[in-house]
């Protein structure tokens, strides 16, 4: 991975490398190290995406990279959340943007039914970015028969019951005709 200093050139070429000479040269290799999208470094930085390929293989301090994945491994969860959770809201800012602009073109030349599945989009963006920022819960669905607190309450009935033997059968009973279809159709609460 780490390269010489006469491998910055491009072998039979004599071309230096792009991202070798690049002004924002350690900030392009921190966003290789980090595993950073090639797409978006070509975007951000303004090269080809074969460039930051190349530099990636043949130029990129090892050192560099075992160091992003040790400070990875040492690093506090809850930030590296919050880090992949401030990435998140920027892509989808970003593609919120984008989806109102096609929907101004689509809408501007008549295709109504692709401004309809565009609007359909945004509005899938528009949900994800608000589970994201906590706006919106998602759905949770709990089958109410198998969760802890319930087997432990019906162990606690049951027990409960022990000293009253036709209690207990008719609350097992009772349990049982509403447990079992239950369980059998998957019903969840």
């Amino acid at each position: 991975m780490a390269g010489t200093a006469d491998s910055y050139g491009t072998p039979g070429r004599g071309q230096q490398c792009s991202v070798c000479v690049h002004v924002d040269r350690p900030l392009i290799e921190v966003g290789l190290a980090r595993g950073v999208p090639l797409r978006v470094l070509a975007r951000r930085f303004s090269l080809h995406k074969d460039a930051l390929h190349r530099h990636r293989h043949r130029h990129l301090p090892a050192s560099l990279v075992e160091g992003m994945r040790a400070a990875r491994a040492e690093a506090d969860p809850q930030q590296l959340r919050d880090e992949e959770a401030e990435g998140l809201l920027g892509h989808f800012v970003k593609q919120r943007a984008r989806l109102w602009r096609l929907i101004d073109e689509t809408e501007a030349l008549g295709s109504f039914r692709d401004v309809i599945a565009a609007h359909g989009k945004l509005s899938d963006v528009l949900k994800a970015e608000a589970q994201l920022l906590g706006q919106v819960g998602g759905v949770r669905t709990v089958n109410l028969y198998v969760t802890p607190e319930w087997v432990a309450l019906r162990a606690a009935l049951v027990q409960a019951l022990a000293a009253h033997p036709e209690a207990r059968q008719a609350v097992a009973a009772v349990l049982r005709r509403v447990e079992v279809p239950a369980l059998e159709a998957g019903e969840t609460r």
